[in-house]
């Protein structure tokens, strides 16, 4: 990591709170970095709007310094809101992003069609679950972490091809962002990624730059 404890940026997934990283946070906070996790109501509004506003408070806590990011999920989407407003703090950090369906969701997907949008997505959809959230800029190192560990509702549903990795949520095909610096796969399931040794381990190597070959 940089001489000076880097400033670490949590963010959740859908239907969590922020109290689901805390334990990301505890081992963050162990290696020296200062950490900020923020609640936002993944379905009532837009992720352009939930970036909107928190981005005073995330302001305040980079205080000027490069800003560093660990995104679960859904909340991989919100880092890409967040550098489309806020480019210049991000600018010198680096983001992990965890089980991130940065290229879409068939999860999301399946539940739309269904007419059932509204009532399981809320607004998460739309620039967010849908595929097309903000353009990464490649000149900030995102490493997105999946998991193969196949245990949830996308499995549960049978949304999955037998031959295609996945998480049981997330298929590994839908995080590779082709902007991000590096990718890796562990054996681990979509919830638990937030909660898993290894991943908080990448994140640190990461931040550090100092991450091993896959």
């Amino acid at each position: 990591m940089t001489a000076l404890s880097p400033k670490i940026l949590l963010v959740h997934g859908l239907f969590m709170r922020a109290i689901m990283m805390m334990p990301l946070a505890a081992r963050l906070r162990r290696q020296g970095c200062t950490c900020l996790a923020l609640t936002y109501p993944t379905r009532r509004q837009t992720l352009h709007d939930s970036v909107a506003a928190h981005l005073p408070r995330i302001q305040d806590f980079a205080a000027g310094a490069p800003l560093y990011a660990v995104g679960h999920s859904l909340g991989g989407l919100y880092l890409r809101h967040l550098l489309a407003q806020w480019p210049q703090g991000l600018a010198g950090g680096r983001v992990v992003t965890l089980g991130t369906p940065h290229l879409g969701s068939k999860v999301g997907a399946y539940f739309r069609a269904r007419g059932w949008r509204r009532n399981i997505l809320g607004h998460c959809w739309e620039a967010g679950l849908d595929g097309n959230a903000p353009p990464w800029d490649d000149a900030i190192p995102l490493l997105s972490i999946a998991g193969t560990k196949s245990i949830g509702i996308g499995s549960t549903l049978r949304l999955f091809a037998a031959d295609e990795p996945n998480d049981g949520t997330v298929a590994v095909a839908e995080t590779e962002l082709p902007a991000a610096a590096a990718r890796h796969r562990l054996h681990t399931s979509h919830t638990a990624l937030q909660f898993d040794e290894a991943a908080a381990n990448l994140a640190i190597a990461w931040f550090r730059d100092a991450l091993p070959p896959p």
